[in-house]
């Protein structure tokens, strides 16, 4: 029993080595920083997320992420505000929808949704989730 929870540990810590941040601001006046770290945020969300690969975490901090377009996320990681929902929000100004989620363990924490745009009915103008079985979280 003892080798089998070393091992374990051994193999959750080789992966959380493997995984990576990047980091949203607002603020930033474009996409062209490398977005991992604070000085070098994506302006937009969606320009982090489509840096990521499964088990990575995409920080965003306090603004309003207005969309021309829906944030998608195709892999296993963690968008996540850094101050809370009070402070961070997501508007799909009436014409888009947020979020579209395709991946089974993507999750979303801790921000404002606003505004999605419904295209059909029954589909998520906030989060559209595309799997049957998709863990996420709404905090």
């Amino acid at each position: 029993m003892k080798q089998k929870l070393i091992l374990f540990t051994i193999f959750i810590t080789t992966l959380s080595a493997f995984s990576a941040e990047y980091f949203v601001d607002a603020s930033r006046l474009d996409d062209s920083g490398d977005g991992m770290n604070w000085i070098t945020a994506k302006q937009t969300i969606q320009a982090a997320v489509d840096l990521t690969t499964d088990g990575d975490t995409v920080w965003v901090t306090n603004g309003i992420y207005a969309l021309s377009a829906e944030i998608s996320v195709t892999n296993a990681i963690t968008i996540r505000s850094v101050n809370g929902p009070e402070v961070t929000i997501v508007d799909g100004n009436r014409s888009t929808r947020c979020f579209n989620l395709y991946d089974n363990n993507c999750r979303v924490v801790a921000f404002t949704i606003q505004n999605g745009s419904v295209f059909l009915e029954n589909d998520g103008g906030g989060i559209f989730c595309q799997s049957t079985n998709l863990l996420y979280q709404i905090a």
